[in-house]
């Protein structure tokens, strides 16, 4: 009975432990992912800011036309790297905070 109480502790402990670690990945994640984001959104706002002021300042349609596609490009390229970024970030949230999970499963899956 006593090695059963102290077994039934254990796998609390190690339950707690692991849910901590995995709290602890998806703060650490969820915060870099928030900062990027805020990161981009603010480049964003300030390079439109920028474009705008050049297109105010332009002396010609073709002069603006060129500024405009400038900036489009800019942002399509911006928006494409900053993603494919975002992307690998969610991938690496999920994979660490998988593997807490993955580490108990292994070790409750071997005979005891």
């Amino acid at each position: 009975m006593a090695n059963n109480h102290e077994a039934f502790q254990r796998l609390g402990q190690q339950n707690v432990e692991t849910a901590i670690k995995l709290f602890g990945e998806w703060n650490k994640g969820w915060r870099s992912i928030g900062a990027e984001m805020t990161d981009f959104t603010k480049q964003s706002f300030e390079d439109g800011f920028a474009t705008v002021e050049k297109l105010l300042r332009a002396r010609s349609v073709d002069q603006a036309l060129g500024i405009q596609s400038d900036f489009t490009a800019r942002i399509v390229d911006g928006y494409f790297h900053k993603l494919s970024k975002i992307r690998s970030m969610y991938a690496e949230l999920l994979k660490n905070s998988y593997e807490p999970l993955e580490q108990v499963r292994l070790s409750s899956a071997q005979p005891k």
